[in-house]
């Protein structure tokens, strides 16, 4: 699998702020890496599917 460019820009700011202090906790603060939000995604679509089979009493 290709990495998206997205990942690749928030893997190299976060090696960035690697170098200084504490710079990486208020990158984390302040921005969600795009893998994190596409698993919030996929999470939500998997417990909606499950919602809608137990409603279905499948």
């Amino acid at each position: 699998m290709i990495e998206p460019s997205a990942d690749k820009v928030y893997a190299l700011v976060e090696g960035a702020c690697s170098l200084i202090p504490m710079w990486s906790v208020v990158l984390h603060q302040l921005a969600e890496s795009p893998i994190e939000k596409r698993r919030e995604k996929w999470r939500i679509q998997v417990t909606d599917s499950i919602n809608s089979l137990i409603e279905k009493k499948v």
